[in-house]
């Protein structure tokens, strides 16, 4: 669905006045040219969206740090990230950064009910103005969980990346957007950002590994689009006309006419 931010004074018209909240907030940003076009939200365009959010996000030793996805075929890093694969000894060369879905955990859905969520868009056609209404079951709230691992051998790179880790989450959490979705990405643990410990590295010179794992955490949901109703609300109305003869109302008449939704005037009637 295509959306793009609009502000109450460029389309007064579209905002309801039930919203009394801030311009700022962003259940204001309406987008009266959207398409209504839904599509699917999957477990892999999180995944996807989570690796946007943070491949290229920091810099260690002046470089800028690419996300390797453990989810890939392993024959495939050498081309995703040539500059970091070592030819001679068929491997990529530290630094690296690494993450991978390690859990999918269901939480309540965001309606207390098993109501359906309905979309209602106008359509001119031949007959006159017909609503298309869209009708979805209620989505449900996913916890997944990501682990990241930073593997250098050098104390000052693990420094320069937990530096810019904290400054990213000073906030606790923070947003990321899949088409126009908002998601949310936090640590697993309140007061634990990363976890570090130095591992003895075999074949070398009393060399050793230093590796810092994140445990992430992310808010979403998923879209399936074969759920998804579209139907044609009915416009036509029932009118009963009736006059008052002491004390009830006689109906006198019954009448069933085809009107538009929009624009309805009783003086017509």
């Amino acid at each position: 669905m295509s959306l793009r931010k609009r502000t109450r004074l460029e389309y007064p018209s579209v905002f309801s006045n039930f919203n009394e909240t801030n311009e700022l907030n962003p259940s204001n940003d309406v987008d009266p040219e959207t398409n209504f076009v839904l599509r699917p939200i999957t477990l892999e365009n999180i995944d996807q969206c989570v690796f946007e959010a943070l491949n290229r996000k920091f810099t260690v030793a002046n470089k800028i740090l690419n996300l390797i996805p453990l989810d890939a075929e392993v024959a495939s890093m050498r081309f995703q990230n040539p500059q970091a694969f070592d030819n001679g000894k068929q491997y990529l060369n530290l630094p690296y950064f690494t993450v991978w879905r390690s859990a999918v955990n269901p939480l309540t859905r965001t309606s207390s009910t098993n109501r359906p969520t309905t979309y209602i868009v106008p359509k001119m056609k031949p007959q006159g103005i017909v609503y298309e209404e869209w009708i979805m079951p209620p989505p449900q709230l996913l916890k997944l969980n990501y682990t990241f691992k930073f593997v250098t051998t050098y104390r000052e790179y693990l420094n320069e990346l937990e530096t810019q880790m904290m400054e990213y989450f000073k906030n606790k959490r923070n947003v990321i957007t899949w088409d126009s979705e908002r998601f949310e990405i936090m640590p697993a643990e309140q007061f634990v950002l990363g976890t570090m410990e130095a591992v003895d590295r075999e074949g070398t010179n009393g060399q050793s590994l230093y590796v810092v794992t994140y445990e992430l955490q992310v808010i979403a949901y998923t879209r399936d689009i074969s759920q998804v109703l579209k139907r044609e609300r009915p416009n036509t109305y029932s009118i009963q006309i009736a006059e008052k003869s002491g004390p009830t109302l006689t109906s006198i008449n019954h009448t069933e006419t085809r009107i538009p939704i929009i624009g309805i005037d009783d003086k017509e009637l």
